[in-house]
């Protein structure tokens, strides 16, 4: 249900908003994501635009569609207009590189301190009407033997004798990716922050110069969840259930997770240019 009132009183240890409508007081509830992400907007004399549900007496706030301050006049929130912009950027991208990473895991039992190193990555790099231009997938040699635990080996179903056989160096490995990025400065789409924390450890670890300008990274969840307004970001696998109506069993494969990256893109990315609001 939609709402137009102006702020008379919010109070914080409540996250409850008091509002006059155009007929009657009205009291709006916040969840602690949406007050912590709006809180220093939601002053008196403040004019609201608001997508709100009622669960038993309570009214609770969805999402905001506009702030607006009136004294001075000014806009300060404006969901449409980041929807607008959100379109025009994704729009004007001319390449994307969907990116999965998987990472050695702590042998079972382990307690303390554990160094995760990169042991499979995988890219599929699209034009702007994506189009397929060119894919990678490579185990990844790490540093240490130890690195390479039972644990990991079972999650990823890795046999050993043909990891060693196909594995590339971290240095190869790197070069190979200056070349991608330079050649192409693709938008880097991963699904959660995790991927982009890697190959940024990738770099220092491995004690090799840093390509921090090269890397444009695009976290696919987050825009996902702030786009439909969602209380929190959904597993990759159910987005591609909600999108696709078809589902897939979930296997841990940095190139099947890509895939499925870049399938989940185009189903949003179509969503957000032709101004769909729900999936």
């Amino acid at each position: 249900m939609r709402i137009y009132g102006l702020i008379l009183d919010y109070d914080n240890g409540l996250r409850k908003l008091t509002i006059k409508t155009k007929y009657k007081l009205l009291y709006l509830y916040l969840k602690k994501s949406i007050h912590h992400k709006f809180k220093l907007f939601l002053n008196k004399d403040v004019l609201i635009d608001v997508e709100v549900v009622r669960n038993k007496n309570e009214l609770n706030v969805c999402y905001f569609n506009k702030i607006i301050s009136l004294n001075p006049y000014k806009v300060t929130y404006d969901t449409f207009e980041i929807d607008k912009s959100l379109a025009n950027v994704l729009a004007n991208i001319d390449y994307f590189l969907f990116l999965d990473i998987e990472n050695t895991m702590p042998p079972y039992g382990h307690k303390g301190s554990f160094n995760s190193e990169i042991i499979q990555l995988a890219y599929i790099l699209k034009d702007k009407n994506l189009k397929e231009v060119a894919r990678f997938n490579s185990f990844i040699k790490p540093k240490s033997d130890s690195s390479l635990t039972d644990r990991t080996c079972k999650f990823l179903n890795i046999k050993i004798n043909h990891f060693y056989k196909e594995a590339i160096s971290p240095k190869r490995l790197y070069y190979h990716l200056i070349g991608i990025l330079k050649k192409y400065h693709p938008a880097i789409i991963i699904y959660g922050k995790n991927d982009s924390i890697s190959l940024r450890n990738f770099v220092l670890d491995n004690k090799l110069k840093p390509i921090n300008n090269l890397l444009r990274f695009i976290n696919l969840s987050s825009l996902i969840m702030n786009y439909y307004h969602h209380s929190k970001e959904e597993g990759l696998f159910n987005l591609y259930k909600y999108y696709s109506h078809n589902e897939l069993v979930q296997v841990h494969d940095a190139f099947t997770d890509t895939m499925i990256t870049a399938a989940v893109f185009k189903y949003f990315r179509d969503d957000v240019l032709n101004n769909k609001f729900s999936i």
